[in-house]
């Protein structure tokens, strides 16, 4: 039985519904009945301004449909994948909207011990399609099975966080939060180091914001600065 089954990817399929699966529906005979479309919700996060998104590639895989959603929910917008890294779990989207990018810090120079935040969509169905921030430490600069491209972070994440932005106390995207470690583990996350995110932007003719040259900022004004450059992505058939 191979390890990696105790790695849980954070969006599911028909994830955040709000369905108790324990009870069984009810059998039904008619035809008519046929199975819903599936679909999948997560986080995106712009790096430009004109509606470039980073999220995780398990997102959207296997979709011909992907919509974002903006925290005060004033616009739906379709968006469209322009780039895929499937073995990192990483994509590019590009929507048609003016937006307000997250710098990316500029190298993978990550302690242990330093604070972390992100901010997502965990279960929209469940706990509402408000934006939600969580908190946390960097507790290994190697994921599951001391995999090199990941880190392990304490912050609470869910099904639904996946794709969001993992942020240092400058306010610059560290990593992509991508999976967790389920079972008897508790708040075992990871997120992919953004220096794969860089590799995966190459070739591609855009202007990033610049990260923050001022030193730390307090976590209420990260959160606020960049709660408008995290967006619901809904994506199916």
């Amino acid at each position: 039985k191979s390890a990696y089954a105790n790695v849980w990817v954070l969006s599911l399929p028909n994830e955040g519904a709000g369905v108790n699966k324990s009870s069984p529906a009810p059998f039904n005979h008619s035809p008519q009945t046929t199975p819903q479309p599936q679909i999948r919700s997560g986080t995106a996060f712009f790096i430009n301004n004109t509606g470039l998104l980073v999220t995780n590639y398990h997102v959207i895989a296997g979709t011909h449909r992907q919509t974002i959603i903006d925290p005060q929910q004033r616009y739906r917008a379709p968006a469209r994948i322009i780039r895929i890294d499937q073995a990192n779990d990483l994509a590019i989207l590009q929507a048609d909207v003016l937006s307000k990018p997250i710098p990316l810090a500029l190298t993978d120079n990550i302690k242990r011990g330093e604070e972390v935040l992100t901010l997502g969509y965990p279960s929209p169905g469940v706990q509402g399609m408000q934006q939600k921030a969580t908190f946390g430490r960097v507790n290994a600069i190697t994921g599951f099975a001391d995999d090199g491209r990941f880190i392990q972070v304490d912050l609470p994440i869910q099904p639904g966080n996946s794709g969001g932005p993992l942020l240092n106390t400058r306010g610059e995207v560290i990593g992509i939060v991508t999976s967790m470690l389920r079972g008897e583990y508790q708040n075992v996350n990871y997120a992919l180091k953004v220096g794969y995110l860089r590799i995966l932007l190459r070739g591609l003719t855009i202007q990033l914001s610049k990260g923050n040259q001022t030193g730390q900022i307090p976590m209420e004004q990260i959160v606020e600065c960049f709660q408008s450059s995290v967006v619901l992505l809904l994506a199916g058939p």
